[in-house]
């Protein structure tokens, strides 16, 4: 699940960290360095809804991308992406 939203991290350095290292601070820098450095280690990366248009640049990377809401402000939104995670993990769509 990518760590940045809308250009954005949610949360701690993950930007900054991104942007020194040289990497583009998108979902699909997040998704190309994870592709690159660590071939076959992720197969399915998640993509928040507002980052949607970035599926198709994911799957060019060999990823399936699955788009959801991935913000959570409330326990239903964690229950509900913990939810969808694990029917992900579990081969459910």
């Amino acid at each position: 699940m990518s760590p940045i939203v809308a250009g954005s991290a949610l949360k701690g350095p993950t930007a900054k960290m991104m942007a020194e290292l040289g990497l583009a601070v998108t979902a699909t820098g997040v998704a190309t360095h994870y592709a690159q450095r660590y071939p076959g280690l992720v197969d399915c990366f998640v993509l928040d809804d507002s980052d949607a248009t970035l599926g198709a640049d994911v799957a060019t990377l060999g990823l399936r991308a699955e788009v959801m809401p991935t913000i959570m402000r409330t326990d239903d939104d964690k229950r509900a992406l913990a939810q969808r995670l694990l029917m992900l993990a579990a081969g459910d769509r």
